[in-house]
């Protein structure tokens, strides 16, 4: 008895088809099964322009994209531990301009980030875990290379024997 119910329901939803009926068989099919017919993937609509029947391509749109610079990260470099501070110097060569401005520093207690924006590309020097902790972050310029301080907690007698963990 159960099973005439089901029947009478899927009847009852199912789009009649007939001669005088305005679906076609592929519509029909999509109609009773919805996603999961067999023809669903035909009842998709054209989203693109109308096709005028020349096979040549044409341009669609256009769009101003920006140029990319390209990154490049810093490894040469050499760092000096002293009492109060580390020193972490990276030399640059002449025709690489170098303002204060062009240098961006960030730094947390555990890690530290220079970033150096150059006309061509970006340059990057990254130490995502120092050897021990830092109360602070300089940078200066000067004539041949940037200079990095990293200024250790006070009262602190703890000697760095490497850069980074």
């Amino acid at each position: 008895m159960a099973e005439e119910d089901e029947v009478e329901e899927s009847e009852e939803v199912r789009p009649a088809v007939g001669e005088d009926s305005s679906l076609s068989a592929l519509e029909y099919n999509i109609a009773l099964k919805g996603h999961n017919a067999y023809y669903y993937a035909h009842n998709s609509k054209e989203r693109g322009p109308e096709w005028d029947g020349d096979p040549c391509p044409r341009l669609l749109e256009r769009q101003v994209s920006e140029p990319t610079k390209e990154r490049s990260f810093i490894t040469r470099f050499s760092w000096l531990d002293d009492e109060k501070k580390i020193r972490v110097y990276v030399p640059f060569d002449a025709d690489e301009p170098v303002t204060p401005e062009a240098i961006d520093l960030q730094w947390t207690e555990t890690s530290l980030k220079m970033t150096w924006d150059l006309p061509r590309c970006v340059r990057v020097l990254s130490v995502p875990k120092l050897y021990d902790t830092i109360t602070g972050a300089a940078v200066k310029v000067k004539a041949d290379k940037v200079v990095l301080s990293l200024t250790k907690p006070p009262n602190t007698t703890f000697k760095w024997y490497d850069i980074k963990k």
